[in-house]
């Protein structure tokens, strides 16, 4: 490798990335936690999943609207032209009768089934028949009906269903919303130590591209003197220019995870550089109670269940109650009064009008409202199908996918606890990986160390020194690998109490 090519490599280097280059604001330091904190802020699928419980809200609110009281007003304009059809005006060939009525309706459907309507009612009548007292006529007329359902629809219906459902779905967009949380600071926690593990593992590829460059100058000092032939520095330069290589490939990976993890951690504008703050080293020995509590009530799959239950119960119930027949009682009633220009008349109606009389519309409005004149009627309504009907089809379609949904639920919830133990092992077993590890890294350098004294005698070659060189950095990127994957299980443990690994993207 020639000086140009080392001048090419740096330059190579620079281009990865400011991380590596020069930067133009200082680096932000990062720890586990500030990660995880940043990503709760600022990750975009976090934020959505925040929004999942104010509009369940939402939707019990418009469940709720069925409940609420309704006003209603119509305006009606009349105008007939009858033909004489009674003894009493055959003298009339035609009765004309014009008029305008205005009405206001307050109806509304209770929480407990009941249905109610009140309306108030006034007009303005003329007409030219010969029976008629007033002219115009003014009218009003007070009305109520109450219908109480007495067996389909007394203890639920297709409202008080639907308000339930939602209840029961507000309080699963909780649970949705915490898995949510899990799975990002799962995921979170994975890219630092991904990345983290990536820049340590540059840090080693440094180190051995070092030991390569140290020995390259030690062969050409040798060569120079006629120690060795030249062929023998041919080899180092072939092997350092093998090791600069994996320095560029490490320095890229580095990168792409610093990007990653940035991604998740910033919705727009981001820092030049990310650097981690000093770890404390794990101890291999210490002794690790189960990580994951042995509790399946919170895992998002059983949540989910439990409220599909939940969901069951209610339609059961309502199609139960749908399948039985519909009896109501209704009762009406109704006050009226009557005002206007009175036509007087001498001899019966059929006299000609000696004169008016004027009686205000306040005088019928207190008719209508004192009940003078008061008409009412109660009514049992029945309706009976005679033969299979939807809501018994429905019935029994519920009762079954309550069945299937028990059947799920035990199976999540043994599937939960085998994870609990696969994630409680993961953990112990990157412990012992550790320590062996590390013992593996002392026994590579000790070798290392041995081969080197070897060469500087003469017993050994470049050869068994580049040999023990790459065993030294296997092993120690074979050790900062047990130190990710420690880290990365103790986060799947306690992410694992909240999701399944199916959904923290693992395979058990």
């Amino acid at each position: 490798m020639r000086v140009r090519d080392n001048v090419w490599l740096l330059g190579a280097l620079w281009l990865v990335g400011p991380a590596w280059g020069q930067t133009t604001s200082a680096p932000l330091v990062l720890t586990p936690e500030r990660a995880v904190s940043l990503a709760l802020e600022q990750n975009a699928g976090v934020q959505a999943a925040r929004l999942g419980p104010r509009i369940a809200d939402e939707d019990v609110r418009a469940t709720e609207g069925a409940w609420t009281p309704v006003v209603s007003s119509r305006l009606t304009g009349i105008s007939e032209l009858l033909p004489s059809e009674s003894t009493l005006t055959a003298t009339q060939l035609s009765t004309l009768r014009v008029g305008r009525t205005a009405d206001v309706t307050l109806q509304q459907r209770l929480p407990w089934g009941t249905q109610y309507e009140v309306t108030l009612s006034g007009g303005r009548q003329s007409s030219n028949s010969i029976l008629t007292r007033f002219d115009p006529a003014l009218t009003t007329a007070v009305s109520a009906r109450v219908v109480q359902p007495l067996l389909r629809g007394r203890s639920i219906d297709a409202p008080r269903a639907a308000r339930d459902i939602a209840v029961v779905q507000r309080a699963d967009a909780d649970a949705e919303l915490q898995a949510e949380i899990a799975r990002t600071t799962f995921a979170v926690r994975q890219a630092y130590w991904d990345w983290s593990f990536t820049l340590d593992v540059l840090e080693v590829q440094n180190t051995s591209l070092v030991l390569a460059e140290d020995l390259l100058r030690e062969n050409r000092r040798r060569a120079e003197v006629g120690a060795i032939a030249s062929v023998d520095v041919i080899e180092v330069e072939a092997e350092v220019a093998s090791r600069q290589e994996a320095v560029l490939v490490a320095s890229a990976r580095v990168r792409n995870a610093e990007d990653s993890l940035k991604r998740m951690l910033f919705r727009l504008e981001s820092p030049d550089a990310l650097r981690p703050l000093e770890r404390a080293p794990v101890d291999p020995l210490e002794e690790v109670a189960p990580v994951v509590r042995a509790d399946v009530s919170a895992r998002r799959e059983v949540t989910a269940l439990r409220t599909a239950l939940e969901a069951n119960d209610v339609s059961i119930q309502r199609w139960a109650n749908e399948a039985l027949p519909d009896v109501s009682l209704q009762f009406d009633y109704m006050a009226r009064g009557v005002a206007g220009t009175e036509l007087l008349r001498a001899n019966g109606i059929f006299a000609p009008v000696t004169g008016t009389a004027t009686r205000a519309f306040s005088a019928a409005l207190a008719d209508a409202w004192s009940s003078d004149f008061p008409t009412w009627s109660s009514q049992i309504v029945v309706s009976v199908p005679l033969w299979e009907n939807a809501a018994r089809a429905q019935h029994r379609q519920a009762v079954l996918e309550r069945q299937q949904n028990e059947a799920r639920l035990r199976d999540a919830e043994v599937a939960a606890q085998t994870e609990f133990a696969i994630a409680d092992r993961d953990v112990v077993t990157a412990l012992g990986r550790i320590r062996l590890t590390r013992d593996a890294v002392t026994l590579a350098a000790e070798r290392l160390d041995a081969e080197q004294r070897k060469f500087v005698v003469g017993l050994s070659t470049s050869f068994f020194v580049f040999q023990a060189q790459r065993d030294l950095a296997l092993a120690r990127v074979t050790a900062l690998t047990a130190v990710r994957d420690y880290h990365v299980a103790m986060a799947r443990a306690e992410a694992v109490s909240i999701v399944s690994l199916a959904q923290l993207g693992v395979r058990p």
